[in-house]
């Protein structure tokens, strides 16, 4: 079976002798275990989720996914989608180009040290370990959510979303070559100042601290940390007021007038609450706040209440509820 025509799939105990493969015209589905000798091209999408030996593998023309660890010592191209999950180790010391979006995925190894090229997005997730030293190009949106290495990238065709550290080197290259295109530039607090500089004369910028949008304005005072507690505390929006007291010096907390802590305890996922109440710009009445942590993020939150004697008053009202018990938290 030198040939096979079609879309083929490899299942969990398939028994076929597949050691003369040398091509499959169709999609290439593997799910078992399995040494592929002789095949040297995949005419559609190629799907990896279990151990596999493809020693003479040169080309996929569709998609690539995969989900097992994989060296593919003789692959150049992938026409389509190549994408990496997580804990997966990726190498392909000849692989030159990738014709759609290249998407690494948290805490996935990859190594291409003769990629030159992604021809749509270009997406790295957190944790993850890249190594492609001689990519130039990407022709779609570049997505860098960790720290990685990209001596040679200069141009993106698509927006920028840079929510990792990045080398100032990078920083410069990325804007001096891209400056004067019509794209969208979504930058975090983790950028150099160098960018945020430059980008901030764009108009069309996002900027980010820690996934949360802000303003420019409250962007850079947050991040200097150059807000007051009481300022800190009379943000009205949640979202903001949380960045900014996650951003904020804690020493700060000391200069708020009358503080006092009202109730306090462990709520149902083992987390501390409290109720306080404090005083900010001469106010007639203290302000309350119920200081809880997200049951899945685990994000710190100073939420302001009123009429509450208990934090666990203080939780039902959050929801509507009166005199109810909580029993588990998603």
């Amino acid at each position: 079976m030198k040939k096979y025509q079609g879309n083929l799939i490899i299942e969990k105990n398939d028994k076929t002798n597949y050691s003369d493969l040398e091509e499959v015209t169709g999609d290439l589905y593997i799910y078992s275990s399995v040494t592929l000798p002789k095949l040297t091209s995949v005419g559609g999408h190629l799907y990896i989720s279990s151990s596999v030996t493809l020693p003479k593998l040169t080309s996929v023309g569709g998609d690539f996914y995969i989900s097992s660890s994989v060296t593919l010592p003789k692959l150049t191209s992938v026409g389509g989608h190549l994408s990496i999950y997580s804990s997966v180790t990726f190498k392909a010391p000849k692989l030159t180009s990738v014709g759609g979006h290249l998407s690494i995925y948290s805490s996935a190894t990859f190594e291409a040290p003769k990629l030159t090229s992604v021809g749509g997005d270009f997406y790295i997730s957190s944790s993850v370990t890249f190594k492609a030293p001689k990519l130039t190009s990407v022709g779609g949106n570049l997505s860098i959510y960790s720290s990685a290495i990209l001596p040679k990238l200069t141009s993106v065709g698509g927006d920028f979303y840079i929510y990792s550290k990045i080398s100032i080197d990078l920083a410069k290259r990325l804007w001096d070559t891209n400056r004067k295109k019509n794209t969208k530039w979504y930058i975090c607090n983790l950028v150099p100042e160098w960018l945020i500089e430059r980008v901030a004369t764009k108009n069309n910028s996002v900027f980010e601290i820690n996934n949360v949008e802000l303003p420019l304005k409250w962007f850079n005072k947050i991040r200097k940390d150059e807000l007051t507690v009481e300022e800190v505390f009379a943000i009205d929006n949640i979202e903001h007021r949380r960045i900014a007291y996650e951003m904020m010096d804690k020493t700060k907390m000391k200069t708020l007038k009358n503080y006092k802590v009202l109730d306090e305890g462990i709520d149902e996922k083992g987390k501390k609450v409290k109720l306080v109440s404090f005083n900010i710009q001469n106010m007639k009445e203290n302000l309350i706040f119920y200081n809880c942590f997200d049951a899945s993020t685990n994000r710190e939150y100073w939420l302001q209440m009123d009429g509450t004697k208990t934090w666990k008053e203080a939780k039902n009202s959050m929801f509507g509820l009166k005199n109810v018990e909580w029993i588990k938290e998603w």
